[in-house]
């Protein structure tokens, strides 16, 4: 699953494209080229926006978006659809969160649906996957350039010394 609130991010940061096209355009070009780098290299990828953020992360939106309309960011929002329209014209299936994208990436995860998650955000390992892809840059053009940087939850309790429920090894 990948969160796609850094693909917008990414795709409206770059300005090389930012030359070229509208950030409409930006994020429809990097999300085309990406699924097709994914899926020549097998993978499929599922796309996840963001929902309504939820009560304890709303006023922190609301304070960086400037409005008062639920921190909703309605351009953010139109991108994130402009993602969505990209991955369904591809055959691609995509997620809306009820809450936040990483939630909804580790829910996916943890039920089987997915093999991974695509996202830096750290908290899809405290919403519960099992294996968290932090930076994944798959390339076909120049397999040299691709580079994955993975988290597998289960290393991480393994190292820390903890059981899956968060309390540490043989104390119970």
């Amino acid at each position: 699953a990948v969160d796609m609130s850094e693909w917008i991010v990414q795709a409206t940061t770059q300005p090389a494209t930012a030359e070229h096209f509208s950030p409409q355009g930006q994020v429809a070009k990097l999300v085309f080229d990406r699924c097709v780098n994914w899926l020549r290299l097998g993978c499929v990828p599922v796309g996840v926006i963001e929902g309504k953020p939820p009560p304890e992360k709303l006023a922190r939106l609301q304070q960086r978006n400037g409005n008062s309309k639920g921190g909703v960011n309605h351009h953010f929002r139109a991108l994130g659809l402009v993602a969505v329209r990209v991955m369904r014209g591809l055959g691609l299936p995509t997620v809306e969160a009820p809450g936040e994208a990483e939630a909804m990436c580790a829910a996916l995860n943890a039920a089987g649906a997915v093999d991974g998650c695509a996202t830096s955000d750290g908290d899809a390992l405290l919403f519960g996957a099992k294996l968290q892809f932090k930076v994944c840059r798959l390339q076909t053009e120049i397999p040299t350039n691709c580079r994955i940087e993975r988290c597998d939850a289960a290393e991480v309790r393994q190292m820390l010394g903890l059981r899956e429920t968060g309390r540490q090894g043989s104390h119970e």
